[in-house]
């Protein structure tokens, strides 16, 4: 027969068989058990996408999306905890982002906007490091990396570049035959949606506005009669190729 002679609580047990005999012998053995403590395992990380898109300007909040017109899904990470089944209570976990990044990880695993700085000329994307750590000792931990994207948006208008004010003199004559008679190219700048492009917006005074004429890179011509002693102001109106347009 063999029974339980004494137990070590996590550590050992030791057993004795004994003979049913008048002479009966003796032999032990010892049984070793380890218990291993829980919460060895980190957690494992997954999601949709690591790459995601959220436009410049955006309001603290904003979400990233997984689509490149960041409207149709966000971007979402899941932590789960490999030690725990479906019947143990939820598993929490802290969530952080690499140091001087302007984005955090809700609870639910979506990557929102802390920080209203977003500038597309300024920065187009951001490599976030994301680590996921068990809220238990001994608080293992996991890491992902997502890059955002930053998607432009045409917040700047195109600018004049100096001089904005330009002051030609042109010979008087028919420049009607000859038309178009370049008196001067304008030029404009734009960092959002360029080049821009270039129309007349007016002329003072207004009965001769047929008598000048631009093209969409800035030239501007003469394609009438000037007579000695005349003044015109022309103005020029530099546009962009953003949505909404911007003048």
């Amino acid at each position: 027969m063999s029974h339980l002679l004494e137990t070590f609580p996590n550590r050992s047990l030791l057993y004795v068989a004994q003979e049913q005999s008048p002479n009966a012998r003796t032999e032990y053995a010892s049984v070793l058990v380890s218990v291993l403590p829980s919460n060895l395992i980190p957690p494992v990380i997954t999601y949709n996408s690591n790459t995601g898109y959220i436009f410049e300007n955006s309001s603290v909040g904003a979400r990233v999306y997984t689509d490149a017109a960041a409207s149709t899904t966000l971007l979402k990470l899941a932590f789960t905890d490999p030690e725990t089944s479906s019947s143990d209570l939820p598993v929490q976990f802290t969530t952080t982002v690499s140091a001087g990044q302007p984005f955090a990880v809700t609870q639910e695993g979506y990557i929102v906007l802390n920080s209203s700085v977003l500038d597309y000329e300024a920065t187009t994307k951001y490599v976030l490091t994301v680590t996921v750590t068990k809220t238990t000792s001994p608080w293992y931990s996991a890491t992902v990396t997502v890059t955002v994207n930053v998607l432009n948006v045409n917040d700047n208008s195109p600018v004049i570049l100096v001089p904005d004010n330009y002051s030609v003199t042109v010979t008087a004559g028919n420049y009607t035959t000859a038309a178009p008679w370049v008196i001067v190219t304008v030029q404009a700048a734009d960092i959002d949606f360029g080049p821009p492009q270039f129309k007349l917006n007016r002329v003072v005074p207004a009965n001769a506005t047929s008598k000048f004429s631009v093209s969409q890179n800035g030239s501007l011509s003469v394609t009438g009669s000037l007579s000695p002693g005349d003044v015109y102001a022309v103005y020029v109106t530099a546009s962009d190729l953003g949505k909404p347009v911007r003048r």
